[in-house]
């Protein structure tokens, strides 16, 4: 620390010879006529430029003192001030011109009756005659009403080009904060203070630019390659290739950190720099530059709803599209490893050995089954996800199929430059069936919703929240028999409230805690994960939690156990790679059942007490997934 310090020191005194200046803005009044509107709208813009500490501010009164100190040169020609005269005599780089032109309009009111129209009304119910003395007491007036009619017009002082105007009318000068807002915005937009690299240390970078040049701290700089001389007449443009973020804004230069997730290649001393004041950017622009990490691994525990990016985000919490900056789109498998042994105690039946393998798509698990693509936009992001998942149960004695496929559409935007909000609906198309001499199959679907919130408080901690709406599945219920036939059948998903906080303890480790199906108030819905971070491009993650399921009763049995629930604990392990705009994850995961009575096929008489009771099951599962930045 005392090294940065001598640093900077050091830095500070070589780099006050080479220090830029603000840029400079004068004020004009157009109106021809001194009124005490034109001065206020004046006076408000000045105040509006002078108080960002970005830009110096010139008047009106000082052009007569640069004069003078000139040695009174001609600035004027036939049509007014000649404004490329003007800004050579006053280094100027923009010239503000404000007209107020103000009318009086006069309206023509009545008031109706005198001292004793009153009196009249009230004898004019004995006398009606009364009636028409009342009214002829009616008086005119007049009131006199101010119009203003405001211009604001912005020109670039060296090409005299018109860079943004402003017009607005009425009674008061009520629009003149927000047109002030939209002027200084286009000002800031259109005059990029520029400066250069001058050292780098470790992972802080100092450019020769300062409060002097009007830089603070959280703003954004462009890092730009110098262009290269092709020939006597050719030059190269420069190329944007990093970012950086100012942590420390001194008198003559600026101490800023690397933004990795938007740079690509090394920082060169002498290289260009470009300010991007952060207030002239969106709320939505501001989240997108909050820290994130490159690669996304699966093996996450699905302990992420505290901090969500990328397209996985999609699974966790839809609020982390509003911090998308990159159009992506990613591809996942799923291979499946099931063993499990059951029992159906009141038959005397036993599988103790059962074993199978289940995949996507009933047995094609060579095929993605799980697609997501997220588009970035001006208010935030879009996603879309669609997941297809089947799992079959097959032996000698009987067969249980249970998947279906989802369809997610997603929003997210930024509400605050640290407070993110989403929104999805669901389509859920599921299908069940259960085949042991008769043929037992449901299909049905129904819309679920989803909302999330996310938080980053400090650049440490991550929290998120995320509601889920339940899903009513409407379907028919159709059996073999011809006697039994079919019937109308429906059930619903639970909801549930997802809790979640993420914390970076320290540079390349971050910690995760999730609360799922929380409306359950259950500890077993505890999800733990941890993630370190080798190198900016290689991530390993280590996640351990808990599952919970609850099966519909679809055969309407009086027996069945209320909710058939089971739990169970989850161990995952996986590691993700960026590879320029390329990310691949692999990921594995090991489920063994911890508690739980499992029906996979009741005997559909009505107040039948066979079911089959699942007492060992365990579950292994090998994802891959690849995505790719646009």
């Amino acid at each position: 620390m005392k090294k940065l310090f001598v640093f900077i020191f050091c830095f500070l005194i070589v780099g006050a010879s080479f220090a830029v200046e603000k840029p400079t803005v004068l004020v004009l009044d157009q109106s021809g006529q001194d009124n005490l509107e034109a001065q206020k709208v004046i006076n408000k813009i000045t105040e509006k430029v002078l108080n960002s500490s970005r830009f110096g501010v010139y008047q009106k009164e000082q052009i007569a003192a640069k004069q003078r100190e000139a040695g009174f040169p001609q600035i004027m020609d036939s049509d007014g001030y000649d404004y490329q005269k003007l800004s050579e005599l006053m280094d100027l780089q923009v010239i503000i011109l404000c007209k107020v032109d103000k009318n009086v309009r006069e309206i023509t009111k009545k008031k109706s009756g005198g001292n004793n129209s009153g009196a009249l009304w009230m004898y004019g119910f004995i006398f009606p005659p009364l009636f028409l003395l009342a009214n002829s007491g009616e008086k005119t007036y007049t009131v006199n009403i101010n119009e203003y009619l405001v211009s604001l017009k912005m020109i670039d002082a060296a090409t005299q080009k018109v860079i943004a105007q402003e017009n607005f009318s009425g009674s008061d000068l009520s629009k003149l904060d927000q047109a002030s807002e939209r002027l200084y915005l286009a000002l800031l937009r259109n005059y990029q203070v520029e400066g250069s690299i001058i050292s780098q240390e470790k992972e802080l970078i100092y450019v020769d630019l300062g409060k002097r040049s009007g830089i603070a701290r959280g703003d954004i700089v462009d890092v730009y390659r110098p262009g290269l001389s092709l020939s006597d007449e050719t030059i190269t443009t420069p190329e944007k290739y990093g970012e950086l973020e100012v942590v420390e804004a001194l008198e003559d230069s600026s101490v800023c950190r690397l933004v990795p997730y938007r740079t690509v290649g090394s920082m060169r001393k002498g290289d260009i720099v470009k300010i991007i004041p952060l207030e002239s950017l969106s709320v939505v622009d501001q989240a997108r530059r909050q820290p994130k990490e490159t690669t996304r691994p699966l093996g996450m525990g699905e302990a992420f709803i505290g901090e969500a990016v990328g397209p996985e985000l999609l699974k966790y919490n839809p609020a982390g599209l509003g911090q998308v900056a990159d159009s992506e789109l990613a591809l996942g498998w799923e291979l499946k490893y099931s063993s499990a042994s059951l029992s159906i105690p009141n038959a005397n039946l036993g599988y103790p050995g059962l074993k199978n393998f289940y995949g996507n798509f009933v047995e094609n698990p060579l095929c993605p089954n799980d697609f997501s693509v997220i588009v970035p936009t001006e208010r935030g992001g879009l996603g879309l996800n669609v997941k297809v998942d089947n799992t079959r149960i097959k032996n000698e004695f009987f067969q249980y199929d249970n998947g279906g496929m989802k369809v997610g559409l997603y929003a997210g935007t930024a509400i605050h430059p640290k407070v993110m909000v989403g929104l999805g609906l669901i389509y859920t198309d599921q299908w069940i069936g259960i085949h042991n001499g008769n043929s037992y199959e449901f299909r049905g679907s129904g819309l679920a919703g989803q909302i999330g919130i996310l938080a980053r408080p400090t650049e440490n901690l991550g929290l998120g929240g995320r509601v889920d709406l339940p899903a009513n599945i409407n379907g028919k219920l159709v059996r073999s028999s011809a006697s039994l036939g079919s019937q109308d059948f429906s059930y619903t998903d639970q909801a549930s409230l997802g809790l979640g906080v993420s914390y970076k303890l320290f540079n390349r480790l971050v910690l995760n805690l999730d609360l799922l199906d929380y409306c359950n108030a259950s500890l077993y819905d505890v999800r733990l994960g941890a993630e370190f971070k080798c190198s900016d491009n290689l991530t390993f993650r280590l996640g351990s939690g808990n599952r919970f399921a609850r099966l519909p009763n679809l055969a309407a049995d009086p027996n069945y156990p209320n909710g058939a629930n089971f739990r169970t604990n989850t161990y995952s392990a996986g590691v993700g790679l960026a590879v320029g705009s390329l990310t691949f994850d692999l990921a594995g995961e090991y489920e063994v059942l911890r508690e739980g009575n499992f029906i996979l096929y009741p005997d559909f008489a009505a107040g039948s007490p066979v079911r089959t009771l699942l007492t060992g099951y365990k579950d292994a599962r090998i994802k891959f997934s690849t995505g790719v930045k646009f």
